[in-house]
């Protein structure tokens, strides 16, 4: 940049840019652009004044807008309540600008002020009159034109209304009483400004100077000035102060003129509060200067000077690149062409500080991000070296380098950077230039058959769907659709994902594309690829796609993609259904080699790429195919042996759960707690008859059934029913059958009663129905799977046993026995309770 230049072109200085750069509004242009990291986590004071009742006044039915009422509240305040009726001279006062640059509306102002000054001299909020309002709203849409550069229009000025009206005096008297509490003001309308230099005026007064003497600086105008705070008026609806609020009042106190305090008596130290009044809520919101220190107050300061040296900065290359735009325009229309588009194309070697207009139009031009933003604090750098660009980023802590919005912190300075770039550059295109033409030509391909065939990272996009997968360090090709975040689905080659994506796909349409040579966005149904797709086959024009290419890539490729973990050879075959995600993360690395060769930009710095050999191997795709169906082949078989041993597990592990449910049942029988039922839908054509004749109730409430039911069983397995009869069976029977089974148990008089009178009952039940052929018998399904369990099991019939002396049946053993009676078809199904001798038959 050549800061010698001669500013001889008055019109450079009117480009708006220029002019807000130069000239940086407090509010409009310096607060929403300022890096500086203000104090706003201190205590506020909020305070409610209490001169009225009316809460928020509601910015409802009122006829002008949000910031034409704020700004006529301002004015209304000097002229009705401080009696300033010159508040608006500055309009007029000097040089042309965007209001009194029409001399019609500059006559227009000129009367306007004139009859301010006449028909509001002695004005009072009470006998304040619809025509005196509506004169000060002329000449407040006058300021707003004048402030924001615009033309004037009447076309902003509506006749106020009753409501309006009523509302704007009442936040004149909330406005005058706020003055009558905490003091008249010393100064109205005071000013602020901070520059490395003395003050100017107008962009005119750099004509005929260097470039070097430009000089951004902040100016701005406040409200009103107490001896002892800085107040601003804000008339919103918001119940909250914001941050801008506060930013403002700091910028305003730093910036106050020493000789405009001292012309009206006023000490800065003196100063102790900074204050926000809304007039709408009626809520003053202040805070203590004193809450940061000498120190913290000049921190502010130095933050700002570094923003104006920022903008000094952008001024002068903005002026600079004016002035080289003159000098281009007697250069051919191609170069012109290439500098719009490379706006760093005329920068010689070396390390440049830059803008970030030219940052965001370099993006958008050649990495297509459009729209990208830089939204970091610090300054932009380039380092240019033989055709090849590295962007940084430098704040007051790190410097980055960019990838489009993007950042990452680096550990050298610039020039280290600037003369290790060629020998980076140069191991980066030795590992993986012939891979990046690989994959352009794979690109070109893709659209052959009418896919989009955009380029990002390791894959090409067929349509937003459907993709194809370029390994950068096993060379192998995948063909896949992702047709969700969590799931993909492979295909050997192209024309069966089309043929698939055609028949499922909800939508006919595939690829919708913008072909910049046209112009034009064309759109092609999946039918329509695969037909492009088998007639550019038959003319052999693909190779890739079919896995017909051989690739020399570096066998050492961690070297490069650092962020990887070792990989080595073909990866083991892992199930498709969810992301690979070491897949997308190579991807992502390569996305940023990529502007290498893309567009000759670094976006990705490792040191050891600098010592690093690509040690290269040519990889022949169709080995590759190869070798990855045998794996396919091999997964496959050891998949369905995987499926039958788990299938055998499973089926083990449900007979023993039937088993456990099967011996839990048998416990449920003999628990009084489980639930009977005497009619309803368990007992719907259950018929109950007696074996014996006024049997009594066996009372086995204090009995271990358990332990009852087991004895019973084995006694009847292991002698036949006649047998018994003839044996004693009295206490040493019984116990000496304890001893035979795992059962540790005391007998009494009661339990040998109670299995003594059970064995006679059983025999009843024995008569009937024969040998049983079985006792305790746990019924199987056809899958060997214990579906329940039966006492006795006769040729005819199938019987559970219940020794609870209660009424009605339990409900668990109904079901029990309709489950094993859907098992051994053509038997009775029979409960008998033995304690209370009722033989039930279900159905």
């Amino acid at each position: 940049m050549d800061e010698n230049r001669i500013i001889d072109k008055p019109q450079v200085l009117t480009n708006i840019r220029i002019q807000q750069l130069l000239f940086e509004n407090v509010t409009k242009i310096y607060i929403p652009n300022s890096t500086v990291k203000f104090p706003l986590n201190i205590p506020v004071q909020k305070i409610i004044l209490d001169n009225d009742k009316l809460g928020t006044i509601s910015d409802k039915d009122q006829c002008i807008s949000d910031s034409l009422m704020g700004t006529l509240i301002d004015y209304l305040t000097r002229i009705v309540i401080f009696h300033r009726t010159d508040a608006f001279d500055f309009l007029e006062s000097g040089p042309i600008n965007s209001v009194t640059s029409n001399p019609q509306d500059r006559e227009l102002l000129n009367s306007l002020i004139e009859k301010c000054k006449n028909d509001m001299q002695d004005s009072a909020i009470s006998t304040l009159t619809k025509d005196q309002i509506e004169l000060i709203e002329e000449l407040c849409i006058f300021e707003q034109c004048f402030r924001s550069g615009r033309s004037f229009s009447m076309n902003a000025f509506n006749s106020l209304d009753d409501i309006t009206i009523t509302k704007i005096k009442q936040m004149l008297y909330r406005s005058k009483y706020f003055f009558d509490q905490y003091g008249q003001p010393a100064i109205i309308d005071y000013h602020c400004f901070i520059s490395e230099r003395e003050p100017i005026d107008f962009p005119e007064d750099y004509l005929n100077k260097e470039i070097k003497d430009l000089r951004a600086q902040i100016i701005g105008d406040g409200d009103y000035l107490l001896n002892d705070a800085i107040v601003d008026f804000k008339v919103s609806i918001n119940t909250r102060e914001s941050s801008a609020w506060k930013k403002q009042l700091w910028v305003y106190y730093l910036g106050l003129i020493p000789e405009e305090l001292n012309d009206y008596g006023v000490k800065k130290e003196n100063i102790q509060w900074l204050v926000n009044f809304n007039p709408r809520t009626n809520v003053i919101f202040k805070f203590n200067i004193s809450t940061i220190s000498e120190k913290g107050k000049i921190n502010l300061l130095i933050g700002i000077f570094n923003d104006l040296e920022e903008s000094t900065f952008q001024v002068k290359t903005l002026v600079n690149n004016y002035f080289d735009s003159l000098n281009e325009r007697g250069i051919s229309t191609a170069e012109q062409a290439a500098f719009i588009r490379d706006p760093f194309k005329k920068y010689k070697d070396g390390i440049w500080r830059i803008l970030r207009d030219e940052y965001e139009r370099f993006q958008w031009n050649f990495a297509k991000r459009y729209g990208v933003l830089c939204k970091y604090n610090g300054k932009l750098y380039l380092v240019k070296r033989n055709g090849y660009y590295i962007f940084f980023i430098k704040s007051n802590k790190n410097l980055c380098i960019l990838h489009g919005g993007a950042r990452r912190i680096v550990h050298h300075d610039l020039q280290y950077f600037y003369d290790t770039l060629p020998l980076y550059v140069e191991n980066m295109k030795k590992a993986f230039g012939p891979y990046n033409q690989v994959l352009h030509e794979l690109s070109k391909e893709v659209k052959q058959f009418h896919g989009e065939g955009r380029l990002h990272g390791c894959i090409v996009d067929i349509d937003f769907y459907d993709h194809v997968y370029l390994d950068p360090i096993t060379a192998e090709l995948k063909i896949y659709s992702a047709p969700s975040m969590t799931q993909r689905k492979v295909y050997s080659s192209v024309p069966l994902l089309l043929n698939d994506r055609q028949i499922n796909s909800e939508d006919e349409i595939g690829s919708t594309f913008y072909d910049e040579i046209t112009d034009q966005f064309y759109t092609y149904t999946y039918q329509q690829m695969l037909d492009a797709y088998r007639k550019n086959e038959k003319l052999g024009n693909f190779t890739l796609v079919n896995n017909e290419y051989k690739l020399a890539l570096p066998t050492n490729a961690n070297d490069f993609l650092f962020e990887l973990k070792n990989t080595d050879g073909l990866a083991e075959i892992k199930e498709e259904q969810f992301y690979d995600h070491n897949m997308y993360t190579k991807s992502r690395i390569m996305n940023m080699i990529q502007p290498i060769f893309n567009y000759h930009t670094v976006c990705l710095w490792n040191d050891h790429i600098l010592t690093a050999k690509p040690q290269m191997r040519l990889y022949d795709a169709g080995e590759i195919k190869r070798k990855r169906l045998e794996q396919q082949e091999a997964l496959k078989k050891a998949n369905i042996q995987r499926q039958k041993a788990k299938e055998q597990a499973q089926i083990l592990q449900r007979k023993k759960d039937s088993e456990s449910r099967v011996y839990e049942l048998i416990h449920n029988f003999d628990e009084m707690q489980y639930r009977r039922t005497y009619k309803g839908k368990h007992v719907k054509e259950v018929k109950v008859q007696s074996l014996l004749s006024h049997a009594r109730k066996l009372k086995t409430e204090k009995c271990n059934l358990g332990v009852i039911r087991k004895l019973l069983e084995l006694a009847i397995r292991n002698y036949t029913l006649a047998k018994l009869k003839n044996m004693i069976l009295n206490r040493d029977f019984w116990i000496k059958l304890i001893d035979s089974s795992q059962y540790q148990y005391t007998l009494d008089s009661k339990d040998i009663a109670v299995l003594n009178e059970s064995i006679a009952r059983i025999d009843k039940l024995i008569q009937e129905y024969g040998i049983p052929k079985e006792a305790g018998m746990a019924v199987k399904d056809n899958d060997e799977c214990a579906v329940g369990f039966v006492d006795l099991c006769f040729n005819n019939a199938i019987v559970n046993l219940d020794f609870l002396d209660l009424k009605g049946i339990q409900v668990k053993m109904l079901k029990n026995v309709r489950s094993c009676g859907a098992v051994v078809k053509g038997k009775q199904l029979l409960i008998y309770n033995v304690a209370m001798d009722n033989l039930y038959f279900v159905k």
